[in-house]
């Protein structure tokens, strides 16, 4: 194939992967705010006459059973309303449902305000930590339960059932993890033509929220002049970015959304006896968007597939000469990788 056709084939793959990656940047916002709304933490609202208030308190015995906080406990929704049921008896009435979807009621009654509070912590602390998500949504159930009736062997001196057996801290997995990972790397954008590179990654996260941390190395390129016959431009690109990520877990994938910054470092070089001036200037931050398609391997491994898109934050011109405009950074600049991390 001759020399201008080569250069041709290069132009129509760089502007096919330009168009794919307008169509899909876009997209990669909608879906980052998808994750983060299906990621949002378990929420209890209280309901209850004067005196019998009790959403705090109840916040902090379920974290109490639990050993952990509410936050790391995505999708549940629990709906608590107190009444009197006789002059000398309360009632508690506890709606959960699992991503807005209606799972039961449990019904409790004890001798006091606080009797009914601390019962309905520990139902909320068992809720959560017996769920398992269904195949299909069950039909609603109502559980009627008369703490009076329970047998001492199970109740504390207040009559409310004891959750030991059920709810320990020591069965809850820490929430920390910590992932180091290599991978490969594609950017259009950043340089003149489609950059292949190797990066490093290293990743820390609590519950479903987390810092990634990443660098990529880009293979040197060769770009020709043609207003300068036997002249070229040699570019070569260091990235280093920071990100926020939040992360939802299925059956077998993983979907992750994140977003930051990256400080591109370019080292540009003229050949044919010229020398490639920066315009501007050889440094660049980039805000930067992925979404992230995850699959758990065997002994801690998950690969990962990375879409996402860059915006420079200032433009970038490269010129040789004088004057003549080797290279442009792109106003938004596509990536995709392919990552195998090791979650520690």
């Amino acid at each position: 194939m001759s020399h201008m056709g080569i250069h041709a084939l290069r132009q129509s793959l760089q502007w096919l992967a330009m168009l794919a990656i307008r169509l899909l940047g876009p997209l990669t916002w909608v879906w980052v705010w998808a994750i983060v709304v299906q990621a949002r933490a378990a929420t209890i609202a209280w309901e209850g006459p004067a005196g019998c208030q009790g959403e705090a308190q109840s916040r902090i015995q379920v974290e109490a059973l639990l050993g952990r906080q509410l936050v790391q406990v995505p999708g549940l929704d629990f709906s608590v309303r107190v009444e009197r049921a006789t002059t000398e008896r309360w009632r508690v009435h506890i709606l959960t449902r699992l991503d807005q979807q209606l799972q039961g009621e449990r019904v409790l009654e004890g001798a006091s305000c606080a009797e009914v509070r601390e019962a309905a912590a520990v139902a909320i602390a068992m809720a959560v930590t017996e769920r398992q998500p269904p195949q299909e949504p069950p039909a609603p159930t109502v559980q009627v339960l008369d703490l009076a009736q329970t047998a001492p062997s199970n109740a504390n001196r207040r009559g409310v059932p004891r959750a030991e057996s059920h709810v320990t801290a020591e069965a809850t997995p820490s929430p920390w993890a910590l992932a180091l990972g290599l991978g490969a790397v594609m950017d259009v954008g950043l340089l003149p033509d489609v950059g292949i590179g190797a990066g490093l990654l290293l990743a820390g996260n609590y519950g479903p929220w987390g810092l990634l941390a990443r660098a990529n190395v880009f293979g040197e390129q060769v770009e020709e002049v043609a207003a300068l016959p036997g002249v070229t431009g040699e570019f070569a690109l260091w990235t280093l970015g920071l990100q926020a990520c939040t992360q939802s877990a299925g059956a077998e994938w993983l979907l992750a959304g994140c977003l930051g910054a990256e400080w591109a470092r370019y080292r540009a070089r003229g050949g044919g006896g010229v020398t490639v001036a920066y315009r501007r200037a050889r440094n660049s931050v980039v805000v930067r968007g992925d979404l992230g398609l995850g699959r758990p391997l065997a002994q801690g491994f998950v690969m990962w597939l990375r879409v996402g898109a860059g915006m420079p934050t200032a433009e970038q011109d490269f010129v040789v000469g004088e004057g003549v405009r080797v290279h442009s950074v792109s106003t938004l600049a596509g990536r995709l990788g392919l990552e195998l991390v090791y979650v520690l």
